[in-house]
C-alpha cells in the first residue's frame, strides 16, 4: 500500500474541492493533471462552494494555489491531498495506526477527523484495515460496557421523557386532570 491517504483521494472529491475556488464546473479536468488555466467566476459562486474562502478574493486564492503546484509539480490531486492533509497522517494502515497510537498515548489527541475529499467513498479500508492494528495495540475500544450510548458515555438512566409519561399515567390513575382535554371549536361547539 504506497499510502492510504493518496490512494483514497478520488477523482470527484479532488475535483470538487478546487470547484469551490473557482465557482465553476470542472469536471471536465484530470484530476491527474495541472490545475485548470481559467480564472475564477466569482459572481457565481454559490454560498455551498464555501463562504468562508469568498471572504477572500478568489483570484488572489487561485493564485496562490497554482503557485504552490507549479512549485511543487503537484497535480490537482496532489494539491487537494496537501492542502487537507495539514496535521494527517500519510502511510500504510500500520504506520497510521502506530502515528495514532502514539498521539493517544501522549495524550496529545481526544479523537480525529477524516476529511471528506480524502475518503469519499466511505470510511470501510479505514475501519477494516487501520481499526483492528488500533485495537491490538489497544487505544480503541473493540467492546463497550453499556448496551445504550447513554450507559456507554457515563450518563444518568434519567430520560424526561419517560419521567414526563409516567408522570401523566400516574395522574390519570388518580383522576387527575393531566392539562390535556378537549376543546371543540366552532358552530356547533
Amino acid at each position: 500500500m504506497h499510502s492510504f491517504v493518496a490512494s483514497r483521494s478520488a477523482a470527484p472529491g479532488a475535483i470538487s474541492f478546487i470547484e469551490q475556488f473557482w465557482g465553476t464546473d470542472l469536471s471536465s479536468y484530470d484530476p491527474d493533471g495541472p490545475l485548470p488555466d481559467i480564472e475564477p467566476v466569482v459572481d457565481s459562486v454559490a454560498p455551498t462552494r464555501g463562504v468562508a474562502r469568498r471572504q477572500q478574493d478568489p483570484h488572489e486564492i487561485v493564485a496562490g494555489l497554482r503557485e504552490q503546484a507549479t512549485a511543487n509539480s503537484w497535480s490537482i490531486h496532489d494539491l487537494v491531498i496537501n492542502q487537507t492533509g495539514h496535521g494527517g497522517f500519510v502511510g500504510t494502515a500500520s504506520r497510521i495506526a502506530d502515528e495514532i497510537t502514539s498521539f493517544v498515548q501522549e495524550r496529545a489527541a481526544d479523537g480525529f477527523i477524516l476529511v471528506s475529499p480524502i475518503t469519499p467513498g466511505g470510511l470501510d479500508e479505514f475501519v477494516d484495515l487501520v481499526v483492528p492494528k488500533l485495537q491490538d495495540r489497544g487505544v480503541y475500544r473493540d467492546t463497550y460496557p453499556g448496551s445504550t450510548l447513554r450507559e456507554n458515555l457515563g450518563l444518568p438512566d434519567h430520560r424526561p421523557a419517560r419521567s414526563w409519561s409516567e408522570h401523566r399515567a400516574a395522574a390519570r390513575a388518580d383522576g387527575q386532570s393531566t392539562g390535556n382535554s378537549s376543546v371543540k371549536v366552532g358552530a356547533n361547539a
